[in-house]
């Protein structure tokens, strides 16, 4: 029984490494999504509700490791946007202010722009 318990642990660990790894190749999918496809693939039945859950949260946590930590005030969010070159995937600009005195961040591309400038209404 005991030798189950290690066998059904370390197949735990397997999948939860190699999906660990998708997750961080592939940050849209969702860890449910992930799990159900890579159970369907590998013919896999012997993990548990727990291993779920401790599958999942493996999920998160690698993936929150790969995001950066979010700024904690406003002079911080502006000194990071300042190092930052913000562009559209046509890569227009898309970051036309960043006034840390006046607190602005004004994001638009100047196509944008433009037509807001001669619109009549």
């Amino acid at each position: 029984n005991h030798e189950a318990d290690e066998e059904n642990k370390i197949e735990r660990q397997i999948i939860s490494n190699n999906l660990k790894r998708k997750a961080t190749e592939n940050m849209c999918e969702r860890p449910s999504k992930l799990l159900h496809s890579y159970l369907r693939e590998n013919n896999t039945n012997a993990i548990t509700t727990k291993d779920v859950t401790y599958i999942k949260h493996n999920i998160f946590q690698a993936r929150a490791s790969l995001r950066p930590n979010l700024p904690r005030s406003r002079q911080e969010v502006h000194d990071i946007l300042k190092d930052i070159d913000v562009k559209t995937y046509e890569g227009n600009t898309y970051l036309q202010v960043n006034n840390a005195k006046k607190g602005i961040l004004l994001f638009s591309t100047d196509e944008n722009l433009k037509f807001l400038s001669e619109s009549t209404t």
